[in-house]
């Protein structure tokens, strides 16, 4: 590919677009119906309204007569008897093997597309554009959205090889946190539907997450456990930091991830609960409620100005040349994969009667000169598959796209710039309630020093 192309991918995913999900496979209603719990509820809901129904019918006869049959309820319950019914039926044909076996191309292709982003793209000229790609590298959350964890583990919609790489591209950019977490989706539908056919999952993903925990740890070993509370204000910006630090630090432990050395997760969990506790005070102590006016209409302001950001027309226009974008990638990698499948068949079907025959010498030959064949072809086919991602993204970023970006800089310009003149106001609205900020610190002055030895006590075990 050639240098171009990643720096035009940059300009097609860019700081100023709004993340997104894939299109959905599948009506959320089908979804919550595919599955063998809703099939049997299914079949005894049809029988239950449909002996209902017959059974109404048949009362009212034998004590009133005919004309007193309550024909809005029978018909009802056989309406419910005879949709339940239909939709059982139904559900038994959503997954046939030309149906699974599309599914499964589909995401096979999806999670190499974002793999091929992952690694090509840079995102954002000049950096390693790594908050870019978390909000747009996230293939098995996509499919997890799209399917379900169970169906994609269950219906082996990914095997256990692409569950890996989706798993280990997603995490490579987020946080430790949300990584944690769907590592414990993941594991827990493999240990519901298919514990040995993913075996190895947690054997090959753990090296990565130790890692990443590994990070946290020595983010925290580095912060200031020392830090001076003189305002409920600061107290809690600088709690509320570091919580979302210790949470992600004991989901970590939870999940097996990181050891708990010394009963670091006994003292991380009373460290969340004084925190929590000395949070709520916000809410109970008069002298507080109007520094806590100020936060929630700092932190309020702040979401309507995102929100007004996201409702801009031209993200919509945006998201549908990504969506494209990677649809297209897609189906290059699928056709590559066929290409590749015949390639590897051909092969196959030279040399499977040049391996039964006597002449071990003469045989290895015709093999190697087979297999140099075969070699050759699939990397014609990976050539051609990257002309078809080259000429992809020069068709996809022209001039009228690149326009729609400029314009997008300016309200996104715009809306930091806002945030910031917010951001002023609201320190100055503290100021005028630095008598109330600074009451915390002078009423809570033991609980704050006992908290604060209660960090300390909890970055020593880490």
């Amino acid at each position: 590919m050639s240098a171009c192309a990643p720096t035009k991918i940059n300009d097609l995913f860019n700081k100023i677009h709004l993340p997104h999900d894939a299109c959905e496979s599948r009506s959320r209603i089908m979804k919550i119906l595919d599955n063998r719990v809703t099939a049997a509820a299914l079949k005894i809901l049809s029988k239950v309204s449909a002996v209902v129904g017959v059974s109404a019918a048949f009362i009212a006869t034998v004590l009133t007569g005919v004309g007193s049959i309550p024909f809005v309820f029978v018909a009802g319950c056989l309406t419910v008897h005879a949709i339940s019914h239909f939709i059982s039926k139904k559900m038994r044909m959503l997954f046939n093997p030309a149906a699974l076996r599309k599914n499964q191309e589909q995401a096979e292709a999806y999670v190499l597309s974002l793999k091929f982003l992952s690694d090509v793209a840079l995102f954002q000229q000049g950096c390693d554009g790594k908050d870019i790609k978390a909000k747009f590298i996230r293939p098995l959350t996509v499919l997890i959205r799209k399917y379900t964890a169970l169906d994609l583990i269950g219906y082996r919609i990914l095997p256990e090889s692409l569950l890996v790489q989706a798993f280990l591209t997603e995490i490579k950019h987020q946080d430790f946190s949300s990584s944690v977490a769907l590592y414990q989706t993941v594991v827990k539908a493999i240990e519901k539907k298919a514990s040995c056919d993913y075996g190895a999952f947690k054997e090959k993903v753990l090296p990565a997450l130790k890692e990443k925990g590994q990070d946290l740890q020595l983010l925290l070993e580095e912060h200031e456990d020392n830090v001076p509370c003189n305002t409920f204000s600061f107290f809690y910006n600088y709690s509320e930091d570091l919580a979302k630090k210790f949470t992600a630090l004991d989901k970590g432990i939870e999940a097996g991830i990181i050891e708990d050395v010394k009963g670091l997760q006994k003292a991380i969990k009373n460290w969340l609960k004084e925190q929590k506790s000395l949070i709520k005070l916000k809410n109970q102590e008069k002298f507080l409620k109007p520094v806590n006016r100020v936060l929630q209409r700092q932190q309020v302001a702040l979401k309507e100005l995102e929100k007004f950001y996201a409702g801009h027309e031209y993200h919509d226009i945006v998201e549908a040349k990504q969506k494209e974008f990677i649809s297209s990638l897609e189906l290059i990698y699928m056709n590559k994969k066929q290409r590749d499948d015949k390639i590897l068949a051909e092969y196959g079907f030279n040399i499977s009667p040049i391996e039964i025959r006597e002449d071990d010498q003469k045989n290895q030959h015709l093999i190697e000169a087979f297999s140099k064949i075969k070699e050759k072809k699939l990397h014609q086919s990976l050539d051609l598959a990257r002309l078809e991602m080259e000429t992809l993204v020069e068709r996809h970023v022209g001039n009228d796209f690149l326009s729609i970006n400029k314009q997008l800089q300016k309200e996104f310009d715009k809306m930091e710039s806002r945030k910031t003149a917010r951001l002023s106001s609201y320190k100055a609205d503290l100021n005028k309630a630095c008598d109330n900020d600074h009451a915390f610190a002078v009423k809570y002055q033991v609980r704050i020093e006992a908290f604060k030895q209660l960090t300390k006590s909890v970055l020593d075990l880490v």
